[in-house]
């Protein structure tokens, strides 16, 4: 292996034992082979950290990191901070590769953000993401965003190519506990002049695992900080390309915090303090802009009458509305 490798796999590990060999040895079957590989292994409990040392004492071109507990964020940190090579790529240990994947993305016309199309991986289903081969520059990037603004093609950091000296300081902000991932992806977007899609499914992603680095219990005000850390990248991307269509991306954000109650009824919080919180949520500058940007855009009733509460500050009636929506109240 060279000294400074093309590519740097990253793969934030914890408590993958029952998935990570095969998504090991996909990435080491690649027939591209001048990539580095870090395997960060977050304070897992099982065998994954052990598997990790196997796979290293037998590839140089493996390295592993062994770190306490502190979330996918923190490990994919510890990745960028260690990577040599001048392109990064994320794997999450209990997804697999296409053995062409890294070569796919290699041999097509640079950019500064290349995307491989992938396969959703559902048991034994596997569902082709809808997307064509095409290459935009700074001028279409806003079409781009456009087109998959909704798409896990462009929110998730994995089934990419980063270049690491656009990437530089910008790291996975680990205050967040949800859609810290998104946020990273659209701070690289406002950095970049250039993206190519290649139309190779070559990343498998693996839907519904139960012990997921990102899955934990949320509160209200981590809701709040989610919504928050999404207006500003997004805004970022506004001013960059000017297309201001992106904050449709916020709605998905704006209706986190009904959920949250549903996460809340499992703390055993009281009506009232639910409530307290509820309020609290809805009075933040971006909540209330994304309110007025849905119900000016969006149609359906539900949608509207959820709108207008919240816009109008009819917070008791809305209140009892999604706590019915929510089944907290029967």
């Amino acid at each position: 292996m060279n000294t400074t490798p093309k590519i740097s796999v990253i793969v934030p590990v914890y408590n993958t034992e029952k998935y990570l060999h095969r998504c090991i040895d996909s990435i080491l079957s690649q027939t591209f082979t001048d990539f580095e590989l870090l395997l960060i292994d977050d304070g897992s409990k099982d065998s994954s950290g052990a598997i990790c040392d196997e796979y290293a004492a037998k590839d140089n071109r493996v390295r592993v990191f062994h770190k306490e507990n502190g979330g996918v964020s923190s490990a994919r940190n510890l990745g960028l901070d260690n990577a040599t090579g001048e392109w990064i790529a994320f794997v999450d240990a209990d997804d697999w590769v296409e053995s062409g994947y890294l070569y796919s993305m290699l041999c097509v016309p640079e950019a500064d953000l290349i995307m491989s199309s992938f396969q959703i991986v559902d048991n034994v289903e596997k569902l082709d993401n809808d997307v064509q081969s095409k290459y935009y520059a700074k001028e279409t990037i806003r079409f781009f965003i456009a087109k998959y603004i909704h798409n896990s093609a462009l929110v998730a950091p994995w089934a990419k190519l980063f270049k690491k000296s656009l990437v530089g300081s910008l790291r996975f902000n680990t205050k967040l506990s949800l859609n810290e991932d998104t946020v990273f992806v659209f701070e690289y977007l406002s950095n970049i002049q250039s993206v190519y899609i290649v139309e190779y499914y070559g990343y498998n992603y693996r839907r519904g695992n139960n012990d997921s680095l990102s899955v934990r219990p949320l509160k209200i005000s981590q809701y709040k900080r989610v919504i928050h850390e999404y207006f500003l990248s997004i805004k970022k991307i506004e001013r960059v390309f000017g297309y201001e269509g992106t904050l449709a991306r916020m709605v998905h954000g704006s209706d986190h915090f009904a959920k949250s109650l549903t996460v809340l009824k499992t703390n055993k919080i009281s009506f009232v303090d639910r409530y307290k919180q509820l309020v609290d949520l809805l009075e933040d500058d971006n909540i209330q802009e994304i309110l007025r940007y849905k119900n000016n855009r969006i149609k359906g009733k539900r949608r509207k009458l959820f709108d207008f509460l919240a816009l109008y500050k009819l917070y008791p009636i809305l209140y009892v509305y999604i706590m019915i929506r929510n089944g907290l109240i029967y």
